[in-house]
Order: C-alpha cells, then sequence, then structure tokens
C-alpha cells in the first residue's frame, strides 16, 4: 500500500512534468553532486511553472536512521525548530525533495522493488504527497493565497 501511494503521488509531478530529465547518458548526479544541466533544466521549468525555488519544503524524518537513508541520505537542509532527538525533520530545496520522491518511487517502490520496499515508511509517503500537493498547489497559483 506504500508503494502505491508513493507511485501515485508521484504521478501528479509526472503530470505537471516537473520530474528530472535525466538519462544513463545525462544522470542527474555526478559524483553525488547535481548534474549542472539537468539542474537548471528542472530549475527553469519549476520557474516556468510558477514553483517558488527558494521556499524549501519540509521533509519528515523521524526516529533513528533508517535502511532506506542509508542508501540515499536526506538531502542537506535546515532543521526544522522543533527537531530535537528522533524527531529529524528538515527544510530541504524543493529540486531535492523532488529527487528523493523520484528515488523513491523509482528505486524502492515500482521499478526496483527490493530489499527497501519492506521498510518504506507512513513518512516516505507523507513525504512524497506533500511534494505531489506543493507543485499541483503553487502551479495553480494557490500555495499562497493572498492575507485577509
Amino acid at each position: 500500500m506504500l508503494s502505491y501511494a508513493i507511485i501515485s503521488s508521484y504521478s501528479v509531478v509526472e503530470d505537471l512534468k516537473l520530474t528530472l530529465q535525466a538519462s544513463s547518458k545525462n544522470p542527474s548526479r555526478i559524483n553525488g553532486k547535481w548534474n549542472p544541466a539537468v539542474k537548471w533544466d528542472l530549475e527553469e521549468r519549476l520557474s516556468k511553472a510558477g514553483v517558488d525555488l527558494k521556499e524549501p519544503i519540509l521533509w519528515l524524518a523521524r526516529g533513528p536512521q533508517r535502511k532506506i537513508e542509508k542508501r540515499r541520505e536526506i538531502p542537506d537542509g535546515t532543521n526544522a525548530p522543533w527537531s530535537a532527538s528522533i524527531v529529524r525533520d528538515t527544510e530541504i530545496p524543493i529540486i531535492d525533495a523532488i529527487a528523493y520522491a523520484e528515488w523513491l518511487r523509482s528505486g524502492v517502490a515500482s521499478h526496483a522493488v527490493n530489499d527497501l520496499t519492506p521498510v518504506l515508511s507512513p513518512y516516505d509517503v507523507i513525504n512524497a504527497q506533500h511534494v505531489a500537493r506543493r507543485l499541483l498547489l503553487e502551479t495553480l497559483g494557490s500555495w499562497r493565497l493572498p492575507q485577509t
């Protein structure tokens, strides 16, 4: 069920055409760092869609580091003010959240069902859903409504 929820959430990102445009010849990462061409392309499409690249997105992480995070660490960001002890919530750049959600979908939940699939948690689902929600609402102009 968790895999299907992640796959469904990421399909929103796909429908909005805000996925990473990478391939084996043009990978999203080179030596663990963003491939500048892939990063620029994603940032351009996000900007054109009305997504604020300066606003980070909250990524929830609870408990000790999990097997999934050992395989691919959560991107660096700013700890949420309430983070302490087993609460490791972090605000990360939206492009990093999209990339991590894509990895969860492709590398854990669907194409490569493997030893990581059974350790998916509701937090993985919540994070993928939050990426989809943010992108959908922001492209519709409803993410930050004017205060009345």
